[in-house]
């Protein structure tokens, strides 16, 4: 029987490659040089071959990141991300388009997304993007989520 043989391409390789194609990519902006894939739930079984084929997943076996059965309300407008460079989680924030900490990376819970939208950075960077509140974007988030459940159950 031969021996099974096997190779890793660079990691930035396999990202570039595999998700420009794919995924929405968004750039660090406290960083231009950083750049960021944005998770898809509609191409779910494409990320996991992204995610598994990145340097940080495989140095980090054991880290087990939930991309699909997000509980916390906070996903409805904080998305997954992962480092293009590295493949390290962290996640977006679609009001500021900031990028903030994986409570996965730390192994901490969701408080500190939690309470993100409410912080000065967050509202400053919204006010400029056009937005009033957070009210009115969680209203405006309710909006975008119903009209994606219409649209689906009228097909």
């Amino acid at each position: 029987m031969p021996a099974s043989t096997s190779f890793l391409l660079d990691s930035t390789e396999v990202v570039d490659a595999f998700g420009s194609d794919l995924f929405r990519r968004v750039v660090n902006p406290n960083k231009k040089s950083e750049s960021f894939f944005l998770f898809d739930k509609t191409l779910k079984k494409e990320w996991k071959a992204l995610w598994n084929g990145t340097q940080w997943r495989m140095e980090h076996p054991k880290r087990d990141v939930e991309w699909e059965n997000l509980r916390s309300g906070v996903w409805n407008y904080i998305v997954p991300c992962i480092r293009t460079s590295d493949g390290k989680p962290f996640a977006w924030c679609s009001r500021c388009e900031n990028i903030l900490i994986h409570p996965t990376v730390n192994k901490t819970g969701t408080n500190a997304l939690r309470h993100h939208p409410l912080s000065q950075k967050c509202q400053n960077k919204a006010k400029i993007n056009g937005q009033k509140n957070i009210g009115e974007f969680l209203a405006q988030q309710k909006k975008v989520s119903l009209l994606i459940i219409t649209m689906i159950s009228t097909k």
